[in-house]
Order: C-alpha cells, then sequence, then structure tokens
C-alpha cells in the first residue's frame, strides 16, 4: 500500500542494511515498509575505492537501474567494461546471463543511486 504521507531522508544518516557482491554498501533510503509499492528498493550504493563488485546476473524477475552521482565509475556487462559519465544510468538486462559488475577505478569511495525490484534473493 502507498504511503499517503511524504518521507525525507538524508543518506549520510541511514545506516548501511545490505553489503553484497563483495563491495557494495547500500544506504536502503526507501523500502516496502515504507510504503513503496511497486519498486522494491531505492538506495544509495558506495563503492570504495579502487575496487569492483563480484560480477553476477540476474534472471527475468530481477530489474535494478544504477544511477552515478559521482565521477570515475566504470561497469562490465559481458567481456565489455564502460565508463559511465557522472549523471548517467544503466538497466541490467534480466536474462541471467548478462553478467555484470561496478567498478570504482579512482581513490574515493564512489556513490551510486539504486532503484531495484526483485524477489529477495539477490
Amino acid at each position: 500500500t502507498p504511503n499517503k504521507d511524504i518521507i525525507v531522508r538524508d543518506e549520510k544518516t541511514v545506516s548501511v542494511r545490505h553489503k553484497s557482491h563483495w563491495t557494495y554498501e547500500s544506504h536502503v533510503l526507501f523500502g516496502r515498509d515504507d510504503g513503496l509499492a511497486q519498486l522494491q528498493n531505492v538506495a544509495m550504493v558506495e563503492i570504495p575505492p579502487n575496487s569492483f563488485a563480484q560480477p553476477h546476473s540476474h534472471g527475468p524477475e530481477v530489474e535494478e537501474v544504477w544511477s552515478t552521482i559521482d565521477s570515475g565509475m566504470e561497469f562490465m556487462l559481458g567481456k565489455h567494461v564502460r565508463k559511465i559519465e557522472q549523471g548517467y544510468c544503466y538497466m541490467v538486462p534480466p536474462d541471467g546471463k548478462s553478467f555484470h559488475a561496478t567498478y570504482n577505478t579512482t581513490g574515493k569511495t564512489i556513490r551510486t543511486f539504486y532503484f531495484g525490484m526483485y524477489d529477495g534473493t539477490v
């Protein structure tokens, strides 16, 4: 059931709720408990300096979109690594075959904005 009241959260005060795929530290801003009806999670994900996440794929039950906030993000999709400019986003193909991972090639932590819908097993 969608929430009828506005919810405002500061990403700096939301504790890390999920650690996954080796390096992701997800500060979940809104979830189903907040009345998020279609999306399952909206999160700020931090990627530590000079690191990359575990390459993985998702099946048809998973949709996720990653949007860059800080510069320096790269992502692997299949065999290709692409640089994602600040302010751009990408959607992961839910085909169970397209392995993907996010890279941080800088010397500082970078942040990404994450929107996800999944069955809870990823």
